[in-house]
């Protein structure tokens, strides 16, 4: 009986130091991944030329929120860092490890491919609207094409976990050149004070009438503009 009590102890000694030591490999490994991570995110800030005050102004959170994430005290999940690579600007798998990053390339598909389905989407966006615009006898010019981009690239890049530049990269329309330089169609350039797809699609709309039809169509959004229905809230 006393061997029989004497053997159950070592045993029970043998599986709590086993146990204990699982557990501690463990902690030194979640160590060492969180240790990784805010490595990774503090030099892609820095090649950035960006603060912890740049970061955290750009995602809505404190200075000091950065800060946990760099000096490993707060380990960032994958949602996380999309949203910290998308305020860089820079592609999500430069925020992890292996095996996370070939998970993420054979699910999503490696940087190049990930860019050009992003392309892809805006191209098709830019179309949809061109169609619409011309079926409407509007004119569409290449700012009209670059606007549509412009307006749509920072959500899609986001979508799918890739930096702008390497969508620009991809498309057929310059986007690196202001408004004036770009300028190479036949049909005059307006001047606007609000930039994006509705100005741009009035913009082409109004292209294609005559005075009449712009005196018209100035004249609906005059009346449009007093119904308090399409009216913009007032800040406080």
């Amino acid at each position: 009986m006393a061997k029989t009590k004497l053997l159950s102890f070592f045993v029970l000694l043998l599986s709590s130091s086993i146990n204990h030591g699982i557990l501690h490999h463990s902690a030194l490994l979640h160590l060492e991944v969180t240790a990784v991570y805010g490595e990774l995110i503090r030099n892609a800030r820095q090649r950035k030329g960006w603060t912890l005050s740049d970061l955290a102004y750009k995602l809505g959170i404190t200075p000091a929120g950065i800060a946990q994430w760099e000096q490993n005290r707060r380990n960032p999940k994958l949602e996380t860092r999309e949203k910290i690579a998308s305020a860089l600007d820079i592609d999500i798998t430069e925020l992890m490890l292996e095996p996370e990053k070939s998970d993420y390339e054979k699910r999503f598909g490696t940087s190049e491919s990930r860019a050009a389905s992003a392309a892809y989407q805006i191209e098709r966006i830019i179309e949809a609207n061109t169609k619409r615009i011309e079926s409407c006898n509007g004119v569409v010019t290449t700012n009209h094409k670059k606007d549509w981009a412009l307006d749509d690239i920072e959500v899609i890049a986001r979508k799918y976990g890739v930096p702008t530049n390497s969508i620009k990269k991809q498309l057929n329309i310059d986007l690196s050149l202001g408004l004036d330089e770009a300028q190479t169609d036949s049909v005059p350039k307006s001047k606007t004070y609000y930039k994006g797809r509705f100005v741009s699609e009035i913009d082409a709309i109004m292209a294609g009438l005559n005075e009449d039809g712009r005196e018209a169509v100035l004249h609906h959004a005059r009346e449009l503009a007093k119904i308090p229905e399409y009216q913009k809230s007032q800040d406080p």
